[in-house]
């Protein structure tokens, strides 16, 4: 009767055994294949590559503005450098915009996630736009140069959007190594949170 009763446990096991094993392998195989569609991309690395992207576009276009201006005849070399600043000075301001807004929308992403403050929202979008600003200067400066260097349009062209973006990713990496970003960030935001907390009991400031 013992005998019997040990082999039926050990055809349970078995049995049981067999019927998960399946089951097992399935699920796991599940799990690996959802896991690059869960987790994505980084939204910080979404907005950086936008941000970078945004720079080398705009600095192509102001490799193509200095590029054509130098081949006008009859143009005083006051007036083209005056145009060529001018489209330097507007393709940064367009990239501390572009950079202030991207900005602005991963860090929304990250409070709705409960990553950051709402203070943090604002320290963060604030240093953003001192990097976007730096990087802006230095990639289109960039452009200015390309523009000259180069005779060909299309080669000033993919020039500018190169060249330029690797310049704006290389300022925008540079300056959060060093630590600027966080020390800006952290500033703004401890003089928000200190403007929120200076209530005095009675209400007032």
């Amino acid at each position: 009767m013992s005998l019997i009763e040990g082999t039926n446990s050990s055809y349970g096991v078995n049995q049981t055994n067999l019927n998960n094993t399946p089951t097992n392998s399935v699920v796991q195989s599940n799990e690996d294949v959802s896991v690059p569609t869960t987790q994505g991309i980084p939204i910080d690395t979404v907005a950086f590559a936008s941000k970078a992207l945004f720079a080398g576009i705009g600095t192509s276009n102001v490799a193509l503005n200095v590029n054509l201006k130098k081949g006008i005849p009859n143009t005083f070399d006051a007036i083209r450098v005056d145009k060529n600043v001018s489209s330097i000075l507007s393709n940064t301001r367009n990239i501390t915009i572009a950079g202030g807004a991207i900005s602005l929308a991963s860090n929304i992403y990250s409070y709705v996630k409960g990553d950051i403050t709402s203070t943090r929202i604002a320290g963060n979008v604030s240093a953003d736009m001192v990097g976007a600003l730096g990087g802006g200067i230095i990639s289109s400066s960039v452009g200015g140069m390309v523009g000259n260097a180069l005779k060909s349009a299309t080669c000033t062209s993919l020039g500018g959007l190169v060249l330029g973006t690797l310049a704006f990713a290389g300022t925008e990496i540079l300056y959060k190594k060093t630590g600027l970003h966080q020390n800006i960030s952290d500033a703004v935001t401890g003089f928000i949170d200190k403007l929120l907390n200076r209530q005095t009991p009675s209400g007032g400031w």
